[in-house]
């Protein structure tokens, strides 16, 4: 099946995937079906629900970073760019018909989709983060992207600037405060970035690209994907009105929140695309 195809015509749900296993499956239920790798059936419109929100909140978070950043603080910051990639992350896989779902009292187990309505009930293996990222670049080696640029060094750096107190316990110096500012200053997502006439200045923005911009890019190329794949299954559903009217509601609450004004234009140029396609 074209992973379009997956879920178009399904009507979202107003609940979330974690919250309806929850409430329709007992902690005994759970544990059998992950233990015997189950089936269950009919969780399509749960999944789509995921997804939407997850993409809603990876807009948010990355306008947040680049807020952050406006303000020099540096450190959180680029966690909360770092969170933005893992909600996109987190709504690409939903999309494809994956999820890891963290229920108390039971391990983190993932629940995938293998034929028609079906989705599996399985154990996760790995740390969760860990099962996210392999299933993540397991799909993006299904594209043709052999070598997709995150790296174990930028997971490590992000938790670094998290809990390791040397990182953040820099934000006060005048480097930091400089970095915020160029990251702040710098529109990463825009795609004629570093695009000059005069090839030293050329130069200059793409060595900063490539020094500090590739993950600003990086979370903004998703999110652009999972708008895409959302676009696309709209395209071929029924319930292409549910779509318009989630698209619409997102541009309509991004208004609220500050942000640098050329980031914001640029995220509602792609939401705004994706509305003129349906």
């Amino acid at each position: 099946m074209d992973s379009s195809d997956l879920f178009s015509n399904v009507k979202p749900s107003w609940r979330l995937l974690k919250e309806y296993i929850n409430s329709n499956f007992s902690e005994e239920e759970i544990n059998r079906l992950v233990k015997n790798k189950g089936i269950v059936t009919d969780l399509e419109q749960f999944f789509l629900r995921d997804a939407m929100a997850f993409l809603r909140l990876s807009i948010l978070n990355l306008m947040a970073y680049k807020y952050l950043m406006c303000g020099h603080y540096l450190a959180w910051g680029k966690v909360t760019l770092h969170f933005s990639f893992f909600y996109s992350m987190n709504s690409f896989l939903r999309l494809k018909g994956f999820a890891l779902i963290h229920i108390t009292k039971i391990p983190p187990f993932c629940v995938e989709k293998i034929d028609k309505d079906c989705f599996k009930f399985k154990k996760s293996k790995k740390s969760s983060h860990r099962t996210l990222w392999n299933k993540f670049f397991e799909y993006k080696h299904e594209k043709g992207e052999i070598r997709f640029p995150i790296t174990d060094a930028m997971l490590s750096e992000r938790y670094m600037w998290n809990y390791d107190l040397l990182f953040p316990s820099q934000s006060m110096n005048e480097g930091a405060i400089k970095d915020a500012d160029t990251y702040c200053q710098n529109n990463f997502l825009d795609p004629n970035y570093g695009k000059f006439e005069d090839p030293d200045a050329s130069e200059y923005h793409w060595d900063l690209m490539n020094a500090i911009g590739y993950e600003e890019k990086l979370a903004g190329d998703l999110i652009k994907e999972c708008i895409t794949m959302l676009g696309k299954k709209a395209q071929k559903s029924k319930y292409k009105t549910d779509y318009v009217a989630y698209f619409q509601g997102m541009l309509e609450g991004i208004k609220s929140f500050k942000t640098k004004q050329d980031m914001k234009k640029e995220i509602e140029k792609w939401i705004q695309e994706t509305l003129n396609d349906l």
